[in-house]
């Protein structure tokens, strides 16, 4: 982060600035790859090709360049400290890194303890080796101890929300974990065979130096197993077993004597398992994701469509997307799956840990005590959303907030059946919460004004946005609508917008249609209705008023 805002001082986006990391810390670690074999002549330069084409070729590592999270910095950071140790085991800066990669993500300790103890079952544990990792993880365990006091100290929980939203060990968890790294296995197994009967040899030849990384690596797939592997695309925890195997690769070649037309030899060969490699992970479904999911930057869109509708409204937004909108927003957000919010990350149900990683936590009945002005939700399983369950069951819910549709992907809304724009569309719903905040109906004692937005329930009616004011166009002959609006007592009248529009106003015992405006009494202290308008040309709609006609003794400048 403080690289980022560094990146921001000199006016780069957050976006920008992430991808300017991400790129600069793969760089970091193909360097760190050649800087481990240290090619002194043209041999050597041409072995240290074979391990550097490998990591810079690999999609994973591409993608996660510039995917914008925070594996690209762990990468660079634990590469430096690895290939830094090994060249000098003595030196402080190791530890200083590794204590950097303890405070990028919260489960980088694992890593770091993984590597500690590859680091003593290779070296055991006599006295000048015992030195040699007192000095390398004696940083790292106080920053680390330091940050868990902190943590308990601000946020009163030793653990973190994203750990308590994800883990659990269950029978589910391993079965998915298994399956997520025998996918990554399978689709590198050009690159896995090699390696694997290269390591063999070295190991008839007593090259030990293998067998550090090599550890690292089982222990390491041995934590993904167990926590159930990863949900974004492109195997992203794998990032480390790539740079891992590449310095295995490295390990090999620097110590094996070869003449020049073998170097040569080998060099082509494994150029053929390089590229067969990229070619069979571009195939899998886990990388394509990568390429064909383009829903988040939808979100963008959303957001930026958001803060012009309501602009310093400060609303209060409950999302599912939380890892991409709140990016995007200046508003308020609430987590409903839990990684930042406290509340709904302590409260798990019974069944946690044999759902979607990180999808499994809600709470309906909070979020609607929190009243947020909108709520963002996905479909999905109920045991996979559990608040998106809740509220789709709530009445409470269906009382106080309606379905609204934005227009803010793709410029035409016929077009968002092509395939282009298709793979934008957000796969979630939008609901706003129809009376007593901040963008609701506003009411006084003698009118009703019912903002534009509430009338697009239906799928073919969508708010447009500009800098401005939210647009609601709609065509000749469809008919819009909004349900269960709450009426006082009296006499009102509705004006439609246009000439020859329709109206038709129904109640719980009655409905009336009329042209262009219409005129009703409310006789009972108050009643509920739906409101269609029916033009008969295309009409762009901005607010719905309803003025009461019965005006005297009532202070109608009074909010209501």
């Amino acid at each position: 982060m403080i690289a980022i805002s560094f990146l921001g001082l000199f006016g780069i986006d957050l976006i920008d600035a992430t991808r300017y990391l991400g790129i600069f810390s793969m760089l970091t670690t193909l360097f760190m790859i050649i800087y481990y074999i240290t090619p002194k002549d043209y041999k050597t330069a041409l072995i240290a090709l074979i391990p550097a084409l490998f990591f810079a070729s690999h999609p994973s590592i591409s993608i996660w360049a510039v995917g914008g999270l925070e594996h690209a910095l762990l990468i660079a950071l634990f590469s430096s400290a690895f290939v830094l140790y090994h060249k000098n085991p003595t030196n402080w800066t190791p530890s200083i890194l590794i204590s950097l990669v303890v405070l990028t993500r919260a489960d980088s300790p694992i890593l770091i303890a993984i590597f500690t103890l590859a680091l003593f079952l290779f070296n055991g544990i006599n006295k000048d080796n015992f030195k040699k990792l007192c000095k390398l993880i004696s940083i790292p365990v106080a920053i680390f101890i330091a940050h868990e006091l902190f943590r308990i100290c601000y946020y009163g929980d030793w653990q973190p929300n994203t750990s308590r939203a994800k883990l659990a060990f269950t029978s589910k968890r391993l079965t998915d974990g298994w399956s997520y790294t025998s996918e990554f296995l399978k689709i590198n197994l050009y690159m896995l065979i090699p390696t694997i009967a290269l390591s063999i040899y070295a190991m008839i030849k007593k090259q030990k130096q293998i067998y550090i990384p090599l550890l690292t690596i089982i222990l390491y797939m041995v934590y993904v197993i167990s926590v159930g592997g990863d949900i974004f695309p492109a195997f992203r925890p794998f990032v480390i077993v790539i740079f891992l195997i590449s310095i295995m690769l490295s390990d090999i070649a620097k110590s094996t004597k070869l003449n020049n037309i073998i170097i040569l030899i080998a060099l082509v060969v494994f150029s053929i398992f390089i590229f067969m490699n990229i070619k069979q992970n571009l195939a899998h479904k886990y990388v394509n994701k990568a390429k064909i999911e383009m829903w988040e930057w939808s979100l963008k869109d959303h957001a930026t469509a958001i803060d012009n509708m309501f602009k310093d409204k400060d609303l209060l937004i409950a999302v599912d997307p939380t890892g991409s909108f709140p990016y995007f927003s200046k508003n308020q957000m609430i987590d409903t799956f839990g990684l930042t919010d406290k509340h709904i990350a302590n409260n798990k149900p019974k069944h946690f840990g044999n759902g979607m990683l990180g999808h499994e936590l809600g709470d309906g009945a909070y979020i609607l005590k929190r009243k947020p002005e909108l709520i963002y939700m996905f479909g999905g399983e109920p045991k996979y959303y559990q608040t998106g369950y809740y509220l789709r069951n709530s009445k409470a819910f269906a009382r106080d907030y309606r379905k609204i549709n934005i227009q803010a992907f793709c410029k035409d809304i016929e077009a968002t059946t092509h395939k282009k724009c298709s793979n934008h569309r957000p796969h979630f719903m939008i609901y706003a919460k129809l009376e007593q905040n901040k963008i609701g109906i506003n009411r006084t004692n003698c009118e009703i004004n019912i903002p534009n937005y509430f009338f697009t329930s239906t799928d073919n009616s969508y708010i447009s946005f500009d800098n401005t004011h939210p647009k609601l166009k709609i065509r000749a002959s469809q008919q819009i609508g909004v349900k269960q609006v709450y009426i006082p007592y009296g006499k009102w009248e509705l004006l439609a917008p246009g000439n020859n529009t329709e109206i038709t106003l129904k109640t719980k015992n009655n409905s009336m249609t009329a042209k262009n405006s219409i005129q009703f009494s409310m006789d009972t202290h108050h009643e509920i209705i739906d409101i269609y308008i029916k033009p008969t040309h295309n009409l762009e709609i901005n607010n719905i008023v309803l003025n009461r006609l019965d005006t005297d003794n009532i202070d109608c400048e009074r909010k209501w």
